[in-house]
């Protein structure tokens, strides 16, 4: 019976949802957090000049790093769409898109400077699509 594999299809939706969440909050983090260091100085000598914390936002994006947050967030929301499609509708199309999302999220995890605000969901990313490859096909969650 497919109920003896529920638990599997239930850790599989919790580890998608969880890199989602995790993955955008890590996007987040990476563009309204203070993670690139903004050099202010004057020309008068007697002013101080200091390097202060300015987010992503405030500091304009660089292409880079804006693609590549932008490869994470879509890596991210296809493992969880992914999974969905496959835990509760049986879909071999939902395997691939966790795997794709999965590598789109390690790969952009890998080439962002702000990758390792972003680890976490790539990494959750790849253990769903891990469960999903080890599942028989006729799995489902019951209705």
């Amino acid at each position: 019976m497919p109920s003896a594999h529920l638990p599997l299809r239930m850790t599989e939706l919790l580890a998608a949802a969880l890199a989602a969440t995790l993955g955008w909050v890590g996007i987040g983090l990476a563009v309204l957090g203070p993670s690139q260091a903004a050099v202010s100085a004057t020309l008068e000598p007697s002013s101080a000049t200091g390097a202060t914390d300015a987010s992503l936002l405030a500091a304009g994006f660089p292409p880079l790093t804006l693609l590549t947050l932008l490869a994470a967030g879509l890596g991210v929301t296809l493992v969880a769409i992914g999974a969905w499609l496959h835990a509760v509708r049986a879909s071999d199309g939902g395997r691939w898109l966790i795997t794709v999302g999965a590598l789109a999220a390690v790969v952009a995890t890998l080439v962002s400077p702000s990758g390792p605000l972003v680890l976490p969901g790539a990494a959750l990313s790849v253990m769903a699509a891990a469960i999903g490859w080890s599942a028989p096909r006729w799995m489902r969650l019951a209705r």
